[in-house]
C-alpha cells in the first residue's frame, strides 16, 4: 500500500525484472526470520564460516548470510544494554502471555514454559537457554566474518552473565523457601520476569541482569 501511494514508490525507477527479483529478495528475507528456516540452515553455514569457506563472490553463500542475518536483526535485543534490553522484552513476554492465557482458557491446554505466567519464575533458566542455544552461535559466527561486530557478541555476554547471576540468585531463594511459598510464584523477585524473547529484572527494575 506505501509503495502505491504518490511520491512513495522507491522503486520505481527499476524495469519490471529488477522489481520482481526485489520482491522475491524481500519474501526470502522475511521468511528468513522464522527460527524452523534458521534451524534448517545455520549448521551449514557455521561450518562454512569456520571452515574458512565462505566466498562473497558466491551467490548462493551471500543469500544463506543474508538469510543469517535477518535472523540476528530479529534476535537483536540480546545485543542492547540491559534497560533497553528488558524494555523490550517485557513487551514480547507480555504477548506471550497473553497468548498463554488464550491457550489455556479456550483451548484447554497448557501453555509452554516461556507462554505460561504461571512459571515465570523458571524465565531466567530459560533465558539462558536462548541465549546459548540460540544467539550465541550465531553472533559469534557472523563475527567470523565481521570481526567489527565483537562489540555486540560482548554485549550478550554481558546480558548472560546477569541473567546467570539472576537465575543463581532465584535457586538460592527456592532453596531456603518453604514448599508453600516456593510454589506460589508471587514473590518480589519473579514479579518482574520476562522472557527473552524473554527478559527479567527485579521488581524495581534493577538488573539481576541482562537479557533479551
Amino acid at each position: 500500500m506505501i509503495l502505491q501511494s504518490e511520491g512513495h514508490n522507491i522503486f520505481s525507477n527499476l524495469s519490471s525484472t529488477e522489481y520482481s527479483d526485489l520482491m522475491q529478495l524481500l519474501k526470502q528475507s522475511i521468511l528468513a526470520t522464522d527460527l524452523t528456516l534458521y534451524f534448517e540452515n545455520r549448521n551449514t553455514f557455521f561450518e562454512m564460516v569456520s571452515n574458512g569457506e565462505y566466498n562473497w563472490n558466491v551467490k548462493a553463500h551471500r543469500d544463506m548470510c543474508r538469510s543469517m542475518m535477518m535472523t540476528a536483526c530479529d534476535l537483536g535485543a540480546v545485543t542492547k544494554p540491559w534497560e533497553i534490553s528488558r524494555k523490550v522484552a517485557e513487551l514480547v513476554t507480555s504477548e506471550f502471555f497473553e497468548q498463554g492465557d488464550r491457550e489455556r482458557s479456550e483451548l484447554k491446554l497448557t501453555p509452554s514454559a516461556i507462554f505460561d505466567r504461571n512459571r515465570k519464575d523458571e524465565l531466567p533458566g530459560l533465558q539462558l537457554e536462548w541465549i546459548d542455544g540460540i544467539c550465541v552461535p550465531l553472533y559469534e559466527t557472523l563475527v567470523k566474518l565481521n570481526p567489527k561486530l565483537q562489540p555486540m557478541v560482548d554485549m550478550i555476554k554481558a546480558n548472560r552473565a546477569n541473567w546467570e547471576e539472576l537465575n543463581k540468585k532465584r535457586q538460592r531463594s527456592q532453596s531456603v523457601s518453604s514448599p508453600s511459598s516456593s510454589c506460589s510464584g508471587d514473590s518480589t523477585e519473579t514479579s518482574g520476569c520476562t522472557v527473552a524473547p524473554c527478559c527479567s529484572g527485579d521488581a524495581d527494575g534493577t538488573p539481576s541482569k541482562p537479557v533479551s
